[in-house]
């Protein structure tokens, strides 16, 4: 394992059975860098987030995702009900009504789907103007 600064030193302070064993590595090194307390924060970031005007949809949704995998660790990545949050919070913070309704419209199923359909729309709006 090749790890450099702080990660390296938590690996330093763990037994030889501990850095034999992958589930007690990630342990120590989530305790570390991803502490339990710092969750409600990433949830309240979650929330508050919004599509800004300087950024493109796929940023916000790729941003949209990290926050959301912050948020709710425990939630499988690839699960049905993770992609359902992130579809429905990606829809609320974009920041034209019209695109919203577009996107809401197709029932996307995924995140990147979803995503895909903003990025054509706003392809379409630019297009025709």
């Amino acid at each position: 394992m090749s790890l450099r600064g702080p990660a390296q030193k938590i690996l330093s302070t763990l037994s030889k059975q501990d850095l034999g064993n992958y589930n007690k590595i990630k342990e120590s090194l989530n305790n570390r860098f991803n502490p339990r307390e710092r969750e409600a924060a990433y949830v309240c970031e979650f929330e508050a987030r919004r599509h800004s005007k300087d950024e493109t949809v796929s940023e916000y949704g790729q941003a949209l995702r990290r926050l959301g995998y912050l948020a709710f660790p425990n939630e499988k990545q690839d699960s049905e009900m993770m992609e359902k949050v992130l579809i429905n919070k990606f829809i609320r913070g974009l920041n034209n009504l019209d695109l919203q309704k577009h996107v809401q419209f197709q029932r996307a199923n995924t995140l990147d789907t979803a995503i895909s359909y903003a990025i054509e729309y706003e392809a379409f709006i630019k297009s025709s103007k």
